[in-house]
Formats: structure tokens, C-alpha cells, sequence
């Protein structure tokens, strides 16, 4: 009995193209070479399939099982392997290297890559929570005859109006704010960011730029830190809001990364300094920079930024 080219490509977890091009590449040999087109196809017998699958079978887990393990997507792991961060083995299968990992390692690094995760946030600061115990970060109100700022939800902590914190008990006030308006998560990627000095004024304007900004991005889409020199750092992601002018010119003076501008008299739109843009590429052309990326050890994103940069810079000077 012998197998189509069909079922050999399920016994070697392969595709039809590719088992043709192994064919093709001399690798694994057919019974019907010379007679496959009267034949309707290649024919296969089962102990020339056997050897195959033991020559292909490589140690290690493929790319794309092992980027799952990690939780990444394959660009993004590839990239990393390039970079040396994670150990792979790159095996020749016929005339074409493919990159393998060792699951044990892939776990591993899964449980790394969490903690550089928390901990690329912790650079930022202490990340404060901007709605719990029935309150909202920044929310102005008076308490005991006083006006008040809330600085922090955990634990809570009021600024009162001579600059002083306190910390009061959950139990001892019966002040509360309604939870943050309900936003959907935006997709776009990309950040915009601020650095603002901690005011000690509980009026001051930068607690109600803040209010806003949460209140109308919503809260899946701001993140506010409290740094150790006394500022705080705000990462939200791209959108337009409402803004006074007074407003705009204070987040202007303290943007980070990205871009804030005005498109009305009170609507600005913040947008992240990168642009994401899909391109179509001819596949000699990808093969080609998947190359120099994997010579020069960057990621393929690194090595296609490169040359768009360097072909602009060309076409300029012959202008």
C-alpha cells in the first residue's frame, strides 16, 4: 500500500508544498518519479516515509509551539532568539534552517519575561489604583468641613488644602464616588506620556487635568504613577478629549513621548510618536531583509526601519 502525497503530509506534519519541495530537493524519493502526472500524483511507500520522518524530526519544539508556551506571538520570539535572550538551535531540515527551542527553556523564560514585565512598569513608578474602595483618584470633595484631593485609593490618602496628607479609616467617612464611566479598551497602539510635579494645593489645576483625562479615555486606557522625586508620570493611550486651552498648555509643557495637538477650539488629539502601517512585500524581498536581520542580529521591525531609513536619506540626496 502507498501513500498520496496527501497522507505522507500528515504523517510528516507537513504541508502538501512542502513535501513537494522536498521531492523536488531530492530529499524524499517517490515510486512513481518518472509517472506521477498519468498517476494523478506522487505515491509514497510507507518505510520511505518512516525514514523521512526520522530525518526531520529535529530536537527541540518549533517556533510556533514554542512562542504559545511563552504566550508571545512568533515575530516577537523569533526577534528575541536573534537577540540572544532565549536559547534556540537553528537545524537544517533539506536546504532550509528552521529554529528550535527547548521547552523547558521556553517555561523558563515565560516566568522571566513576567517578571521584566512588571518590572518595565515599575520603572514608571508606584502604578496607583484610580478607583478603589468606593473612590476616584483625584476626586475633589469636602470632608469634615474641608476640601479635600484624593492622592490615593490604596490606601487612602486626602490632601487637604494647607498641603498636609492624611490617612483616614474606610469606616470614618461617607463620602463616595460613583465608579469611573464605562470606555472601551483602545486597540491602537501606541502611548502618549506626561510628567507632572505633585501639586500640594488640593485645587490646583493639574488634579482636575488629570480628573478629566481618566474620566474621558477611561480607565482601561490611562495609567498614573507616583515617582520617587515628586512627579507623576501618566501613560494613556491615543484619543481625543476635551481640553481648555489653559489645560492643553500644561500638558504640552510636560509631554513625554508622543504628540498632543488641537483639531478645535477645545478638542486635542494625543497620538503616539510611532505609526503602525501594514505593507504588502514581495516574498524575495522579505526573504532577503529576514536575512540581513538574522546577519546583524536585530529583529526583522529593526533591520525593514533601517532600510526605509536609509532609502529615504538616498532618495532625498538624489533629488
Amino acid at each position: 500500500m502507498y501513500l498520496t502525497l496527501l497522507q505522507a503530509a500528515n504523517e510528516l506534519d507537513r504541508t502538501e508544498r512542502q513535501v513537494r519541495y522536498l521531492v523536488k530537493t531530492g530529499i524524499i524519493l517517490p515510486i512513481n518519479q518518472d509517472t506521477y502526472k498519468r498517476d494523478g500524483g506522487y505515491r509514497f511507500s510507507q518505510d520511505e516515509v518512516e525514514r523521512i520522518k526520522e530525518m526531520l524530526k529535529p530536537e527541540g519544539i518549533s517556533l510556533r509551539k514554542a512562542a504559545e508556551i511563552v504566550g508571545v506571538t512568533p515575530q516577537y520570539l523569533n526577534s528575541l532568539a536573534l537577540k540572544g535572550e532565549i536559547d534556540s538551535d537553528l537545524v537544517l531540515i533539506g536546504n532550509k534552517k528552521e529554529r528550535r527551542f527547548k521547552k523547558e527553556e521556553c517555561i523558563k523564560f515565560r516566568s522571566q519575561l513576567k517578571v521584566r514585565t512588571h518590572s518595565s512598569v515599575a520603572q514608571f513608578g508606584d502604578k496607583l489604583h484610580l478607583y478603589n474602595h468606593n473612590l476616584r483618584l483625584f476626586d475633589l470633595f469636602s470632608y469634615k468641613d474641608e476640601l479635600i484631593r484624593v492622592v490615593k485609593t490604596e490606601p487612602i490618602v486626602f490632601l487637604k488644602t494647607d498641603g498636609t496628607l492624611i490617612h483616614p479609616c474606610f469606616e470614618e467617612f461617607v463620602q463616595w464616588s460613583s465608579s469611573w464611566p464605562e470606555k472601551p479598551y483602545r486597540t491602537k497602539k501606541g502611548f502618549v506620556s506626561f510628567r507632572l510635579p505633585i501639586p500640594r494645593n488640593p485645587e490646583h489645576l493639574t488634579y482636575n487635568i488629570l480628573f478629566n483625562l481618566i474620566e474621558e479615555l477611561g480607565v482601561k486606557n490611562v495609567q498614573v504613577f507616583e515617582q520617587n522625586d515628586g512627579d507623576y508620570f501618566i501613560r494613556c493611550r491615543q484619543g481625543k478629549i476635551s481640553l481648555q486651552q489653559e489645560c492643553f498648555n500644561l500638558l504640552k509643557r510636560y509631554l513625554v513621548e508622543g504628540e498632543i495637538n488641537k483639531i478645535s477650539d477645545d478638542i486635542v488629539e494625543l497620538q503616539s510618536s510611532m505609526i503602525s502601517q501594514y505593507i504588502h512585500l514581495p516574498r524575495e524581498l522579505y526573504t532577503e531583509i529576514e536575512k540581513l536581520a538574522s546577519e546583524h542580529s536585530v529583529s526583522i521591525q529593526e533591520q525593514l526601519n533601517e532600510i526605509i531609513v536609509r532609502g529615504v536619506k538616498s532618495f532625498r540626496s538624489d533629488r
